[in-house]
């Protein structure tokens, strides 16, 4: 399907993908785990509807993702069952 710059303007050509990583969390993180995606997606949203670039939207993204102390994003290593640290 070929889009017009219209569809383009209004959303219509573009979609985002947020991934938190494969690591392990416990069951009552998952709450604050969802909302740190819904936020992160909304504001990259925001940010492509008003016309910003994939660059500028995934450096929001992936920052709000990262800043977030439920994660480990950006950190560079994580913790093995036998509580070994591994540079990832």
């Amino acid at each position: 399907d070929e889009q017009t710059d219209e569809e383009d303007q209004e959303g219509g050509g573009w979609f985002l993908l947020l991934h938190m990583g494969a690591g392990w969390y416990e069951p009552r993180q998952e709450h604050e785990h969802r909302e740190l995606l819904r936020k992160a997606s909304e504001e990259g949203r925001r940010l492509l509807q008003s016309g910003g670039n994939c660059h500028e939207v995934l450096a929001r993204v992936v920052s709000a993702l990262e800043d977030s102390p439920c994660t480990n994003a950006g950190m560079g290593s994580l913790y093995r069952s036998q509580h070994e640290l591994v540079l990832v």
